[in-house]
């Protein structure tokens, strides 16, 4: 079957807004700038506490051209005023941070298939995207793949 990017990327936001990330994320949306620290910094600015965003990074046609992979990045920022520290590792059961936030994600997408005809989500790799004196900033890889009729 085929899907739109929109489609798979809508069904991702779902799953990560009816999990744990939706009870304490101020804000679960997409974003579709590059993931460069300046540029998701300056996205994020108007956000007040953690917030998890997902982004489509790129598709590739195997060499049978009908299977298309698809990664999807997701992006993880904790904001703690007690500083780095805090905003990375949290403080306990009310200060979520960074790292517990890649665990959630990674818990809610690694594979699951999202009510969609897929190969089911694979995560590929973590990584920093930024951090300041009270803001941490992670991503998270997902791939799938899914056959074109």
């Amino acid at each position: 079957m085929n899907y739109t990017i929109d489609q798979i990327e809508d069904a991702i936001l779902a799953k990560l807004r009816a999990t744990s990330l939706g009870g304490y994320c101020q804000k679960i949306d997409t974003y579709g700038g590059p993931i460069v620290a300046e540029s998701v910094k300056d996205f994020m600015a108007g956000v007040k506490s953690n917030a998890c965003f997902v982004h489509y990074r790129d598709g590739v046609w195997r060499d049978d051209e009908t299977t298309k992979a698809m990664v999807f990045i997701i992006i993880v920022m904790a904001k703690n005023l007690r500083g780095g520290a805090a905003a990375r590792k949290g403080g306990g059961p009310q200060e979520i941070g960074a790292y517990q936030m890649l665990e959630d994600v990674k818990s809610a997408l690694k594979q699951q298939q999202l009510g969609l005809d897929i190969i089911p989500l694979k995560p590929r790799r973590e990584s920093i995207v930024g951090a300041e004196s009270h803001i941490a900033i992670y991503a998270i890889e997902f791939e799938t793949y899914f056959h074109e009729e």
